[in-house]
């Protein structure tokens, strides 16, 4: 167990960074304090593989699920192993605390604290989670990977709670919700939300993690197709393996003079 954790102490309720750094003892990555810190709405996370998206995101819903009572957390991942597993996370951490909110229910998905708080790992399948209203958040992980149509699902479910959700993902190619929404969010010049985006832009690259030697990702690069390399460890969006044309080779094409037909007035 970890000692002197206070569940009424003010400095651990406004700042989930410090609560972290004092209940278990680490030290944080720069952008890991500020996404902790964060009350963004709407966050992406482009980051690296190894970089602990997945830790930040357990740590950021245990805060939550403690500091706020009656608060709805739902993790989704494209698979029901998957969500487990960030869901394992929450609960490690749990345990490592030394007098937190009682659990009153407790299974191998889910779990309901004293304080009304609920935390659900979810499958990847959108036909069985549309139950679910009034989120106070939704960590969707592995983005890059989840349908369109699960994502699509999720999101209604922010609608009348305004709460928050969070899509982090290695890159997977140009397709899908995630590539979109940073498509259409990100300055390409300075890697940072455009101006006037609601979403808010975290990009970390695997050069950037002190935990990572450089001789090792040289390594990597040597032994890993390159457009893999790119995507797990520089974040960059490249085109899917076997693409016929290049995505960026169809955007130059595109003649932003020439409008649409009214097939109708036809």
């Amino acid at each position: 167990m970890i000692e002197n954790y206070i569940i009424n102490d003010l400095d651990h309720i406004v700042d989930p960074a410090r609560w972290v750094q004092d209940c278990f003892r680490v030290v944080l990555d720069d952008w890991q304090v500020a996404a902790l810190r964060s009350n963004a709405k709407q966050s992406l996370w482009n980051i690296h593989r190894q970089s602990g998206k997945s830790t930040v995101a357990a740590w950021k819903a245990l805060h939550l699920a403690i500091y706020r009572a009656e608060s709805l957390i739902l993790m989704v991942s494209p698979s029901e192993r998957q969500s487990s597993e960030l869901y394992r996370k929450f609960n490690a951490f749990y345990d490592l605390l030394e007098a937190p909110p009682a659990m009153t229910e407790d299974r191998s998905l889910s779990c309901v604290l004293a304080n009304g708080s609920r935390v659900v790992a979810l499958p990847g399948i959108e036909d069985t989670i549309r139950s679910f209203s009034n989120v106070a958040l939704i960590i969707e992980d592995e983005a890059s990977r989840v349908p369109d149509d699960l994502y699509a699902a999720v999101r209604p479910m922010l609608a009348i709670s305004q709460g928050s959700i969070i899509l982090m993902s290695t890159p997977n190619g140009r397709i899908s919700h995630f590539w979109k929404t940073w498509d259409d969010n990100v300055d390409l010049a300075t890697f940072k939300a455009k101006a006037g985006s609601a979403w808010e832009i975290v990009r970390v690259k695997a050069d950037q993690c002190k935990r990572i030697s450089h001789a090792w990702l040289e390594n990597e690069k040597l032994n890993m197709d390159l457009n893999k390399y790119r995507q797990e460890f520089e974040c960059e969006f490249c085109d899917v393996e076997g693409a016929v044309f290049d995505t960026d080779l169809f955007k130059s094409l595109i003649n932003p003079n020439i409008q649409a037909i009214d097939l109708k007035s036809l």
